[in-house]
């Protein structure tokens, strides 16, 4: 084997220090929690926001997620929205909600209505379409990936919208583990965002905060961290854009240990997906046939995987760190930057260079 060691760059993320409230990974941390005492983040009275040109303002959203040993858990999100105008009717009229059909299931607790004049208008259960992502019908072998929509007809101007949703991990993706990532929202008019995270107390876990410190209370075995936030202004749209180089998520939590952790659970998702097959094989002495230096073979397979290798995210589920077998990204002609990856290095070890995705 020549001693030509390839290193795939690509953007995928296998740290793990959470993602969004969607229950994605996060970078795990080397330093232990902070031990300083707990700051209360619960807000003071601001001034009232002005209002006048915003097309809704959601009043109250709180986010409670609950996190089991085993790595199951459940998210719960409620919400109270007033529509302020027309363009707010538009874009509360169909609420989605997104989950992992294979690992997940998505409760709809209630969406109603108060108009005006004090009438409630209950949403009926015939109004909740559950239906395949636009990413699941683009690439259904490669995602299971389902959204709950839930149409509010005769939403109006002057409404006020509640809804609650609770989606249940009933599948850890790595058992034992769990990880998520919240932001606090900068974009849209918020008087009151709240989050609760509930975890066993005698679980490890590592929580980091970018901007607010939490509450932290312990009880009956469970240990309670309690973050509060308000958004009373919108970004100028005219201001040059901000820099998200440093950017974090404002909360990010992992029960993962180290990064030797994290690289040994992602070395188990990745091993059996770059082998060479007679498939591989056959590709790779095709690109290659005819050229003779080292270069000249990186290059056209590398070209090969670039220019012909249809690009598809996948944000959820396993499926955002599982890279999928090598043959059958060639197959399908399609797949997200892990799957290009793997490809790509499953063919140079198919002509003898050392090369795995990273």
């Amino acid at each position: 084997m020549r001693h030509l060691a390839i290193l795939l760059g690509g953007s995928v993320s296998l740290a793990i220090l959470i993602g969004s409230c969607t229950l994605s990974p996060i970078a795990a941390q080397d330093k232990p929690p902070s031990s300083k005492p707990a700051i209360s983040t619960t807000p003071t009275t601001p001034a009232s926001p002005d209002i006048s040109k915003e097309a809704l303002v959601f009043d109250k959203i709180t986010t409670r997620v609950r996190e089991e040993s085993d790595g199951t858990g459940s998210r719960q999100t409620t919400a109270r929205v007033r529509i302020l105008a027309d363009a707010g009717v538009k874009e509360m009229a169909v609420l989605s909600f997104t989950y992992t059909a294979s690992n997940q299931q998505v409760d709809i607790g209630y969406v109603r209505v108060t108009k005006p004049d004090g009438s409630v208008v209950v949403i009926p259960d015939y109004n909740v379409q559950d239906m395949p992502a636009d990413v699941t019908r683009t690439a259904p072998k490669y995602s299971d990936i389902h959204q709950k929509h839930v149409t509010v007809k005769g939403l109006g101007v002057g409404d006020i919208l509640e809804y609650q949703s609770t989606v249940r991990t009933l599948k850890p993706e790595v058992p034992g583990q769990f990880w998520l990532e919240y932001s606090f929202e900068k974009n849209i008019i918020i008087l009151d965002e709240q989050l609760d995270l509930d975890i066993p107390a005698d679980k490890p876990a590592t929580v980091a905060s970018a901007e607010l410190q939490p509450t932290i209370t312990t009880s009956n075995g469970r240990k309670f961290y309690h973050w509060a936030s308000s958004n009373l202004a919108r970004p100028d749209p005219d201001a040059p854009p901000k820099s998200t180089k440093h950017w974090k998520p404002s909360v990010q939590v992992t029960t993962f240990a180290s990064w030797e952790e994290v690289g040994a659970w992602y070395r188990g998702l990745e091993k059996d997906a770059v082998l060479v097959t007679p498939a591989i094989q056959a590709r790779a002495d095709a690109l290659t046939k005819g050229l003779n230096s080292p270069d000249e073979k990186v290059n056209a397979l590398y070209n090969a995987v670039s220019l012909h290798v249809h690009y598809v995210g996948l944000s959820f589920g396993i499926g955002r760190y599982q890279p999928h077998a090598a043959e059958d990204v060639l197959s399908n002609e399609y797949g997200d930057c892990k799957d290009q990856q793997t490809l790509l290095a499953a063919l140079l070890k198919a002509e003898d260079f050392d090369a795995w995705p990273g």
